[in-house]
């Protein structure tokens, strides 16, 4: 509310809930109204505020008609306001989390997975990050050292938060292991040699350090 005239002298604005008009319940679906603004001596303007309440109940839209009464002054009669609002459900937040592999599980120590997040529905702007080192990107490659759990905070504008968790596993792994030997020939003998291995993970190649393989 605001008024040009009448600055010298304080001003009461009555308020109320048209109950008729309106479908929200007043201290339910939103916070109870003050019964009046009041202006002070050359104050020109005020504000009212109300908060919108999330009754976790899947509703239509409802309708809020604020009323600001008549004002009678000396020099000025304002007359009936009618605020009209609609108050609807916010939307719920959703998404998904997308390991972009055929399996869960990696081969080798050091392999690397892509992770994918998608928004699929949400209130206003939203946001999120990786809780492992808290990275503001939502599709990324993660090197997989161990059994391990990834995991992702969504958010959005009304705060509503999802947590989304991927585990990845590491194949049962054998480190690689040789036997070492020594052999004695003589100037122009030959000899075949042949490497002697343990664990690792196939396919395996070897390279003599010639550069035959």
């Amino acid at each position: 509310f605001a008024r040009n005239a009448n600055l010298s002298v304080s001003m009461k604005i009555p308020i109320y809930v048209d109950t008729v008009l309106s479908t929200a319940v007043e201290g339910v679906d939103f916070s109870v109204l003050p019964d009046t603004l009041y202006l002070a001596p050359y104050q020109t303007a005020d504000t009212l505020t109300f908060y919108v309440y999330d009754d976790n109940i899947s509703e239509i839209n409802e309708s809020l008609t604020i009323v600001q009464d008549y004002i009678y002054t000396d020099c000025y009669n304002y007359p009936v306001r009618r605020m009209s609002y609609l108050i609807r459900d916010k939307d719920s937040l959703e998404g998904t989390l997308t390991l972009n592999a055929a399996s869960d599980t990696v081969n080798c120590p050091g392999d690397s997975v892509e992770l994918s997040v998608v928004a699929t529905a949400f209130e206003g702007s939203f946001d999120g990050f990786w809780l492992a080192d808290s990275t503001y990107v939502p599709s990324r490659y993660f090197q997989v050292d161990g059994d391990t759990t990834f995991e992702y905070l969504l958010f959005d504008e009304c705060g509503d938060t999802v947590l989304f968790t991927q585990d990845v596993f590491l194949k049962p792994y054998e480190p690689m292991t040789f036997e070492r030997d020594t052999i004695r020939v003589c100037p122009g003998d030959s000899a075949y040699l042949a490497p002697v291995y343990l664990g690792g993970e196939d396919p395996l190649t070897f390279y003599w350090l010639d550069n035959l393989t």
